[in-house]
């Protein structure tokens, strides 16, 4: 089911960009100010992560990380970006696969963009049908499968995979320290 609407018609062009050095306390300031759920992190010209709401939840406040640390410390350093020529129905399926929010918009190497799910229901409002069912129905089923233990969403970098607990948290093998 192809949209005809491209990623890069329904991308933010100026996604909110911090250093790597940035403290979580600036992060959060910058969140708060931009009024953005998520920050790309920078190292020199390079994108090398991202933190997002979900991160200062449950790596920052439920592990009593200070905010004087840096956001490199607890980003996510697994993107899942996708090229602004691609069909939207293409970046939703993708997200549902990858289990994100959030696309980093590349093309040639070079950021352009940022995608999230806000932006692709307010181009094309009749997706949320689609991808609310599509997610309940894997939601469901994460929910069965890790009741057994056997698979879920990692805590760390958001990948679908078994997981296994570790410092409080459900991680992939990948995320295991």
């Amino acid at each position: 089911m192809k949209t005809g609407v491209s990623v890069g018609d329904a991308m933010t062009v100026s996604p909110v960009i911090v250093s790597h050095t940035a403290t979580l306390r600036e992060c959060a300031r910058m969140m708060k100010r931009k009024g953005v759920g998520s920050l790309l992190v920078k190292d020199g010209k390079r994108i090398v992560g991202i933190v997002t709401e979900k991160d200062f939840v449950t790596k920052v406040l439920a592990a009593d990380v200070k905010l004087t640390v840096s956001v490199s410390k607890i980003m996510s350093k697994r993107l899942v970006s996708i090229d602004p020529d691609q069909d939207l129905y293409d970046a939703m399926m993708m997200m549902r696969d990858e289990g994100v929010r959030r696309l980093p918009v590349m093309h040639q190497g070079e950021l352009v963009g940022m995608l999230t799910a806000n932006d692709m229901l307010k181009i094309e409002p009749q997706l949320f049908d689609y991808l609310f069912e599509k997610t309940a129905i894997r939601e469901e089923e994460d929910k069965l499968r890790f009741k057994s233990g056997i698979v879920g969403l990692c805590e760390s970098c958001g990948r679908r995979a078994k997981l296994t607990a570790q410092h409080g948290e459900r991680v992939c093998r990948l995320c295991l320290d």
